[in-house]
């Protein structure tokens, strides 16, 4: 749950037993401002509020902070706490309570480099995605009028006292449930490589070129919601060896342009048709243009966030169209340009190992195909094809092959 809210920072100091009657005429918040966070001080003697952004950063005021602190999460959340005991029996909760340094810390300075009264901070762990947060208000926002009502909250002490409750990773993203049941994932046959694609129809999936270019296992059916009775009587049938297919190199094609140059951009075609009940992703029309600037745009993968540590489950994200910077494109042994290629950059959204070949949807459609290709790290600026651009030469290679 997000509420968009135009943020204000209360640049009061400190904090309260509860919320109740300390906040005059308050009341407790029950299960709102989830997104709410304490700082504190990790030498002692200093308490503030603040509200998390998203699954990486916080924001608040620069005087709460401006050296070692101690920030805790998830104070306000419905998560029982059975759930948030087993978490730190795992070992993950320890996510709720980060102690950040003062180089995670970016104080807003204006031209004349004087320091605001506002601060970011970076955590050190992200997130769950399921953990609330607020969203800001639009980039051409303006301050609230005069008498308009706004919404506060805080931890905030009547009398010098120890707070108590507030009363009740394709990174950045969340399980996608029953959604892009179209994703593929494609590995090396020899191993040492993972990517994503996405099914067009029963013979067809596309993909980034460098995830490939040898023999590939290309699984499918990963995120679909057919049952496991179902998947153990399509394999006694001899079936079910449709949704891990072998793929050699003659069955990939990569676009190249007139002069011969590759793009970061294949068809793979399945050895076996696959059912057409198994959910495919939607070309969009031929004469369509890459989203603009600033649009939301819908992507997801199986990405790592660390090499050889694969996640459960497919995460969902979405994130914004955003101008690439020099640097912002594919492997250079592909060619590209401003029209063959756009970018997407949201804080604390990003693609990691095994995200390259996803799918980018728009309007439901598939619009882009991620082309960012970290392995040690996670790419925070998420470089993409667009597939505008190649429209006519998909369905031209589907008739030729089909």
């Amino acid at each position: 749950m997000k509420l968009p809210l135009v943020l204000v920072l209360v640049l009061a100091g400190a904090a309260s037993v509860a919320i109740e009657k300390r906040i005059l005429g308050s009341q407790d918040c029950k299960k709102d401002r989830q997104y709410h966070v304490q700082i504190e001080s990790a030498q002692g003697g200093k308490s503030c509020g603040g509200a998390l952004l998203n699954t990486r950063w916080v924001i608040t005021a620069s005087h709460c902070a401006e050296q070692n602190v101690i920030v805790k999460l998830g104070l306000n959340n419905d998560v029982s706490v059975l759930t948030k005991w087993w978490s730190s029996i795992k070992g993950s909760g320890k996510k709720y309570e980060q102690t950040i340094e003062t180089d995670h810390q970016f104080t807003y300075k204006d031209q004349e480099g004087h320091p605001h009264d506002i601060m970011l901070i970076r955590l050190k762990e992200d997130m769950s995605a399921k953990l609330p947060t607020i969203e800001l208000p639009p980039d051409d926002c303006t301050k609230p009028e005069l008498k308009k009502q706004v919404e506060i909250g805080g931890w905030g002490y009547a009398k010098s006292a120890a707070s108590v409750a507030i009363e009740k990773r394709i990174l950045g993203g969340q399980d996608c449930n029953k959604d892009r049941q179209y994703h593929v994932q494609i590995e090396s046959a020899q191993g040492g490589k993972s990517c994503g694609g996405a099914l067009l129809n029963t013979r067809w999936v596309i993909t980034a070129s460098h995830c490939a270019e040898q023999n590939v296992i290309v699984k499918l059916g990963l995120n679909n919601d057919v049952s496991l009775l179902t998947k153990a009587w399509s394999f006694m049938k001899g079936s079910s060896k449709k949704y891990e297919q072998t793929i050699e190199t003659d069955h990939q094609f990569t676009y190249k342009d007139q002069e011969g140059h590759p793009h970061d951009i294949m068809l793979i075609r399945l050895k076996e048709d696959m059912s057409a009940s198994l959910p495919a992703i939607e070309l969009p029309p031929d004469d369509c243009t890459k989203p603009e600037l600033k649009k939301q745009v819908k992507i997801g993968g199986w990405g790592y966030a660390k090499k050889g540590k694969k996640p459960d489950h497919l995460k969902c994200a979405t994130t914004e169209i955003r101008a690439c910077g020099e640097k912002d494109k594919p492997d250079d042994k592909y060619f590209s340009d401003e029209s063959t290629t756009m970018c997407a950059f949201k804080a604390g959204v990003e693609t990691c190992y095994g995200d390259a070949g996803s799918a980018v949807e728009y309007n439901n459609l598939l619009y882009g195909i991620i082309v960012s290709n970290p392995v040690d790290t996670c790419a925070k600026n998420i470089v993409m094809l667009n597939i505008c651009n190649y429209r006519q030469w998909i369905d031209e290679t589907m008739q030729a092959h089909s």
